[in-house]
């Protein structure tokens, strides 16, 4: 499909999933293509995938072992890290639409972190500490979504999840 019909399609998905987790199991067939979107040259298109994965679990867990199983959280530290990569320290904390796709990215992580079987890749990635050290508290929206996703890790146990062993 073109570019627009996978930004609305996305936008779509998400929607579906805010309100309610009685779609979820319909939804979750979605989530490839949802980790291709992140990768979108549209910044709009990956701010809304993100956000969508961020909406599969919002009312629920059901979703998060089959997110855990495609790489969700992989995917969605990726696309933080390249966001506030590419911008380098001096541009974090404008009000530029290029970071919009990060700080959604970070918030769904945030999210997934509420879930026990998300923390060992969360926790592997190191993100909360990569984020500190790119001088995020710049950007007040990066630094308080890294603040919910540590607090959200910090509040939950820890077991073997998502293949990669306790920690």
């Amino acid at each position: 499909p073109d570019a627009a019909v996978r930004k609305f399609a996305v936008f779509a998905a998400g929607n579906a999933a805010f309100h309610s987790r009685l779609l979820y199991p319909l939804l979750e067939t979605m989530i490839p293509a949802l980790l291709s979107c992140l990768a979108e040259p549209d910044a709009k298109t990956r701010a809304n995938a993100a956000g969508t994965l961020g909406n599969f679990v919002r009312n629920g867990g059901e979703l998060v072992p089959a997110l855990c199983a495609a790489g969700a959280t992989e995917s969605l530290v990726r696309l933080v890290l390249l966001v506030v990569n590419a911008s380098g320290v001096d541009h974090l904390g404008e009000s530029s639409q290029h970071l919009v796709p990060a700080r959604i990215a970070l918030y769904s992580l945030g999210s997934l972190a509420a879930h026990t079987p998300a923390h060992a890749s969360l926790r592997a990635s190191g993100l909360p500490r990569l984020l500190k050290a790119q001088g995020i508290q710049r950007d007040g929206p990066l630094a308080s979504y890294a603040a919910r996703l540590e607090g959200n890790l910090d509040a939950l146990p820890s077991p073997a999840a998502c293949g990669l062993g306790s920690s």
